[in-house]
Parts: structure tokens; sequence; C-alpha cells
């Protein structure tokens, strides 16, 4: 699936560059269910304020448990 589409957090140009975050960087996405690390897809697609994850990846964790590929499982709940 990587091959056909690469998983990227979209963020808006303004939020970008406030964090001085450019296309391809890597980025973490995390809260207290887990953290996301991915390369980040600079858009002015996205409202500021916020990130989207169009699409999701497989969950790949390192040695940390940081999920590498995008799953936004990791940071959601089921309660």
């Amino acid at each position: 699936m990587e091959e056909v589409q690469t998983q990227e957090l979209w963020i808006n140009p303004v939020d970008a560059k406030e964090r001085k975050i450019n296309n391809g960087d890597k980025v973490k996405v995390y809260n207290h269910r887990g953290t996301i690390e991915m390369p980040a897809k600079v858009s002015s697609r996205v409202m500021p304020g916020v990130v989207c994850l169009p699409q999701a990846g497989w969950f790949t964790p390192d040695d940390k448990g940081i999920d590498k590929r995008g799953a936004n499982n990791v940071l959601t709940g089921h309660d």
C-alpha cells in the first residue's frame, strides 16, 4: 500500500512555518494513548490549528513503541 500512497500528516502552511516543518520532515503526533511518527505534507487544504491524516498505515512500532507508519488507531480509543 505504501508504494501506491505514502502516508503523510497534512499540516497548514501557517502552522508548519510556526513549527519550522517542511514537506517530508518527520513529525511526531502523540497523546496519552500513544505516538506516531511520519512525514509531513504542508498543504493549504488543511485549516490552521488542525492536522489531517487522510490514510492510515499498518501498525509498525519501533523498539520504543512509536508507530512509524501512521496507524491512527494508536491515538484513538474504543471506550
